[in-house]
């Protein structure tokens, strides 16, 4: 939210595109192994071979740059990716708050 709030106030950045972003990126196999491993659980992650991105792909990789935003504003990013995750699992552990989720709906 920060990052919006931050654009939001910044004339200069009026009608440019501008990323939220990390300057990293990580593959969904990956991903899904950082889960496994930060839960502590043996699930066995299977690939589906017809699912990956084909190898000549208009898109092959996706990473976003906050070069942009970070010359305009003073946002930097709040957290690592493992510190996310972590505060993420941790969140979803607490059955208060899996009481009030609606996956089903995007909302603050």
């Amino acid at each position: 939210m920060e990052g919006f709030v931050a654009i939001a106030k910044c004339d200069e950045l009026v009608g440019h595109d501008v990323n939220i972003a990390t300057q990293s990126e990580i593959s969904v196999g990956d991903l899904a192994r950082k889960l496994v491993s930060q839960i502590g659980s043996d699930i066995k992650i299977e690939e589906d071979q017809q699912r990956l991105r084909p190898e000549k792909s208009e898109v092959f990789r996706l990473f976003g740059s906050n070069q942009k935003l970070m010359e305009y504003t003073d946002w930097k990013p709040k957290y690592t990716l493992d510190a996310g995750l972590k505060e993420t699992i941790e969140w979803f552990s607490q059955p208060q708050n899996i009481a009030g989720y609606k996956s089903d709906i995007y909302n603050l």
